[in-house]
């Protein structure tokens, strides 16, 4: 997980295969129709795709690609986007 230089500040997920780890997430369950809305004005470089769950399932989550990854912050330590968020201000960003 990377801390995106975006304003406002977006986590940014990239599945690593070699050194991956289990991050906390939200399950949101919306309709077709607000799902649609939704990714209507979802910004680059978010994306929706299929990510595998601990247990083994797929479902549909959020990931950016590679190259925008590489210009953020490797923030995966924090386990969760809201603890980065939660994080002292004094530490390191």
């Amino acid at each position: 997980m990377v801390a995106l230089p975006t304003t406002p500040a977006k986590p940014g997920i990239v599945r690593d295969t070699t050194a991956g780890a289990s991050l906390t997430g939200e399950r949101w369950i919306l309709s077709p129709a607000a799902l649609g809305t939704f990714l209507a004005g979802l910004p680059a470089p978010m994306a929706l795709g299929p990510i595998t769950v601990d247990g083994g399932e797929q479902v549909l989550g959020f990931h950016c690609d590679p190259d925008s990854a590489r210009s953020g912050a490797d923030i995966t330590r924090y386990g969760s986007w809201t603890d980065y968020l939660a994080r002292p201000s004094d530490e390191e960003r």
